[in-house]
């Protein structure tokens, strides 16, 4: 399938304000699947999120944390699974060198919010899967 130049999505633009728009749509990079977006649930996080009251969260942003869907294509030089797997999608990665990721508490990273250490929370400090494509983090197998 050939992944479209824009998509709709879900847009928090604002503390209090959202609306479907459309936008770019994301392109693989290194360590990252676009995944097509077959299911997505809206929770009261995401309206935490919506009024600002989430850390980390900047505006306009793409909420959805809790979503599947299918993968359709992988970033350059990315190990993960082939397109047309479907995919549940795990929205925390942590940074894989604290302590805590270490210990396997990846949920508790002490690099939150600092994706120049590989941490990334999808829906929350990176776009997420109220849209029609994700650009998901993927960790090998």
């Amino acid at each position: 399938m050939i992944t479209p130049e824009r998509m709709r999505a879900v847009v928090f633009e604002a503390p209090g304000r959202f609306g479907v728009r459309e936008v770019a749509a994301p392109v693989p990079t290194h360590g990252h699947a676009l995944v097509r977006v077959e299911a997505a649930m809206v929770c009261a996080t995401d309206q935490k999120i919506l009024a600002g009251r989430f850390a980390g969260t900047h505006f306009p942003h793409i909420p959805g944390h809790e979503f599947s869907g299918t993968v359709e294509s992988l970033g350059p030089a990315t190990i993960g699974p082939v397109p047309g797997t479907r995919v549940g999608v795990e929205v925390h990665i942590g940074c894989g060198t604290c302590d805590r990721c270490r210990e396997g508490l990846y949920n508790l990273c002490r690099n939150y919010g600092r994706s120049e250490t590989g941490h990334a929370h999808i829906g929350f400090t990176i776009p997420g899967g109220l849209a029609q494509l994700g650009n998901v983090p993927v960790q090998a197998p």
